[in-house]
């Protein structure tokens, strides 16, 4: 049996698990609720209802998909990069970004649910952490930040993201996302001017004024 889409008018298959795809937009059919997909767990399908707090909203059995649909929207042109403050381009998201998400998001539950399950828990990891790994990687194949690209009115130092992974806090038994970033290299015996100490020194300013105190490393 199949169905038919009133916006493109063209037969649609019934969801089934082969089909449904980790971050993927899905919707009950004639519902306005917006979900994401989580991902097949215990046998359940698990769905994440955008603008809800809780981590899980439903949970569907393979016999029920066929009561939801992917959430079709009309395509659009790509946006225009808006002015920041002073007037530069600010980058949009691309679908190299939204691909990265999507494949780090499918890895993260891949290689959690390949680890032996902690004790009193029914499952590791967890659906926000996923999405910040999965907005790391996603912000790791953002196209090149030109040298007067903007947060807000704040100008960001040159640099490049060199790794995106985590370590493993074992003392708290939790995932610590991480990014590393380097800026110009600088040779032996530099002064403490140099460009690329400037720059890191800038970097790691700007990202305690927005509530985030890293660890300096020292030259």
């Amino acid at each position: 049996m199949t169905t038919t889409s009133p916006e493109t008018d063209k037969t649609v298959q019934p969801l089934t698990r082969d089909t449904m795809k980790p971050g993927g937009r899905y919707n009950w059919k004639n519902q306005p609720d917006r979900l994401v997909y989580l991902g097949r767990y215990g046998g359940w399908h698990q769905f994440r209802k955008i603008g809800d707090p809780r981590d899980v909203w439903c949970e569907v059995l393979d016999a029920d998909l066929h009561m939801l649909e992917e959430t079709r929207v009309a395509p659009q042109a790509a946006p225009a990069p808006e002015p920041s403050a002073q007037g530069e381009p600010v980058a949009c998201v691309t679908e190299e970004m939204v691909t990265a998400y999507l494949t780090a998001n499918d890895a993260y539950w891949k290689r959690i649910d390949g680890e032996p399950t902690k004790l009193g828990k029914w499952r590791n990891g967890t659906p926000s952490e996923a999405t910040r790994v999965s907005l790391m990687a996603a912000l790791a194949s953002a196209p090149s930040t030109p040298p007067h690209a903007v947060v807000g009115a704040v100008p960001i130092p040159d640099c490049t993201v060199a790794d995106v992974g985590f370590r493993w806090d074992m003392g708290a038994q939790r995932h610590v996302p991480q990014v590393l970033v380097e800026f110009e290299p600088t040779p032996p015996n530099s002064p403490v001017d140099a460009k690329g100490w400037k720059d890191r020194n800038a970097f790691a300013a700007l990202v305690k004024s927005r509530g985030i105190a890293p660890k300096a490393a020292q030259p």
